[in-house]
């Protein structure tokens, strides 16, 4: 039972997670941008900073999604989702960064559910 309340959980927080992003990028402007430089930690992974123009100001994004390989280069464009409301309200318009934690959450939940279920099944069944 433990399982399945944990699965549920996590279920629970991808289904969270999916209505707050929906809702923020629903009241966003696809804007496009250019990775002007990577963001390197010690362990090799890195992550873009973007700048893009917003309102006609230059701004810059710093994503807070590393990865390793990188997902990006200098010099590539990219599309950025800018909350009208909160500026500072910014999504990468790529997997990981709109659906990577939604994803993640989602399949931890339903395997410990998954697993929840056969155990109280077997777990009832005289053999």
């Amino acid at each position: 039972i433990f399982l399945m309340i944990v699965g549920v959980f996590f279920l629970g927080g991808a289904a969270i997670t999916y209505f707050i992003q929906s809702g923020s990028i629903n009241n966003s402007e696809r804007v496009p941008g250019e990775v002007i430089e990577m963001n390197v930690l010690d362990t090799g992974e890195s992550a873009p900073v973007v700048e893009y123009e917003w309102k006609g100001n230059k701004r810059s994004y710093e994503s807070t999604y590393y990865t390793s390989p990188s997902d990006y280069q200098v010099g590539q464009d990219v599309f950025l989702f800018v909350n009208r409301d909160d500026p500072e309200d910014i999504t990468l318009d790529n997997f990981s960064d709109r659906w990577g934690v939604i994803v993640g959450l989602g399949i931890i939940g339903g395997f410990l559910l998954l697993v929840s279920i056969v155990f109280l099944y077997f777990g009832r069944r005289k053999f």
